[in-house]
């Protein structure tokens, strides 16, 4: 999350993310976005919420394009990669 954030938030002028829920492990991610915040890589600005996977529509498309790009560059699957990539633009920053 320590490279992840900061980007979004200076560059693209995100203020919400959606993170997904992890038994017992949603506390770190608050911690960890607090760190990030004194330390003044994120501003006060960017809120940060979890939820179940099931129930998300932004992690199902989020899961989808991730798993597009990853059939195409590690497994040989160029098509959902094809059809995401020409549907929208894509800037994929590798971290």
């Amino acid at each position: 999350m320590g490279r992840l954030l900061p980007r979004p938030q200076h560059a693209e002028y995100v203020r919400h993310v959606t993170i997904e829920h992890r038994e017992g492990g949603d506390k770190y991610d608050r911690r960890f976005l607090d760190r990030l915040r004194r330390s003044r890589r994120v501003s006060g600005v960017l809120h940060m919420d979890h939820t179940a996977k099931p129930m998300s529509t932004p992690l199902r498309i989020a899961d989808f394009v991730v798993g597009s790009y990853f059939a195409h560059w590690y497994h040989n699957d160029p098509e959902p990669w094809k059809i995401v990539d020409s549907a929208h633009v894509i800037e994929v920053v590798t971290i």
